[in-house]
C-alpha cells in the first residue's frame, strides 16, 4: 500500500478553514474554503505521488545497460572493476 504524503488538517482561518499539508516537511501545500475540495486536493496529491515513487522504482530496477546475457557471470555495471 502507498504511503500517504498529503493529509487535510483544520485551521482557524474564517476564510480557508482547510489546509493541505505535506506530512514529511509540516509544509503547507493548500488552503481551501470547502472540506471537500480539499479532501480532492489531497487525493489527487496522494495518487501522483504514488505514481511517481512506481516509475522511480521501475526505473531504479532496471540495468542501466541495455544489453544482458546469461552466457556472463556479472551483469554491467555488476562485475569486478578491475581492468588488468
Amino acid at each position: 500500500m502507498a504511503t500517504t504524503h498529503f493529509l487535510v488538517l483544520p485551521t482557524s482561518n474564517e476564510v480557508f478553514s482547510w489546509h493541505g499539508v505535506e506530512t514529511k516537511s509540516n509544509q503547507i501545500i493548500s488552503q481551501h474554503k470547502n472540506l471537500r475540495l480539499a479532501l480532492d486536493k489531497a487525493k489527487w496529491l496522494n495518487v501522483e505521488s504514488a505514481a511517481t515513487a512506481l516509475e522511480r522504482e521501475a526505473r531504479n530496477g532496471k540495468p542501466r545497460c541495455g544489453y544482458v546475457d546469461d552466457r556472463y557471470p556479472h551483469p554491467w555495471g555488476a562485475g569486478p572493476r578491475s581492468l588488468t
